[in-house]
């Protein structure tokens, strides 16, 4: 628990000085993503087809889905 208040406090820290900067970029939860059309078969192309429909969504530490996602959340759901 400790440890999460610490990386909440640092993506704080970073969403605060990305909006001074003016490059903060929230991210669009109901994003309907980009087509994926390059080569693939079977499941890796569902697979990207699934991934490249996330394009725009926002990052949320801890999120899986289907508005945010995080890092290991995505892989999950991917």
């Amino acid at each position: 628990m400790r440890e999460r208040k610490r990386v909440a406090r640092l993506v704080g820290e970073h969403e605060r000085l990305l909006r001074r900067l003016d490059q903060f970029n929230p991210g669009n939860p109901g994003s309907r993503g980009i087509t994926y059309d390059g080569p693939a078969s079977g499941s890796a192309k569902t697979v990207l087809q699934f991934a490249y429909a996330q394009v725009g969504k926002p990052y949320r530490y801890g999120a899986t889905g289907p508005n945010a996602f995080d890092c290991s959340g995505f892989a999950q759901a991917a």
